[in-house]
């Protein structure tokens, strides 16, 4: 029983193989010309960030920023 379940997972992921490779590359693709078509300003955005994280450290410190990431992202 369980090498005909083993075998209907083997079949489905072959199915939806290509649906998976198709998306991966259109996201390769989208991605890529982002940060392509963006290179030239890539220096402007880095100093941006760099000041305002400065000002953010000076205010509410690294723990704030921390916990300004983890709320963010839970």
């Amino acid at each position: 029983m369980i090498i005909l379940n083993l075998r209907g997972i083997k079949e489905s992921v072959t199915i939806l193989a290509p649906i998976f490779l198709l998306f991966i590359i259109t996201h390769i693709i989208l991605l890529g010309y982002g940060i392509f078509s963006q290179a030239s300003v890539v220096s402007t955005h880095v100093n941006q960030f760099s000041t305002g994280l400065g000002g953010d450290l000076q205010v509410i410190g690294l723990f704030g920023i921390l916990a300004i990431f983890l709320r963010a992202f839970s």
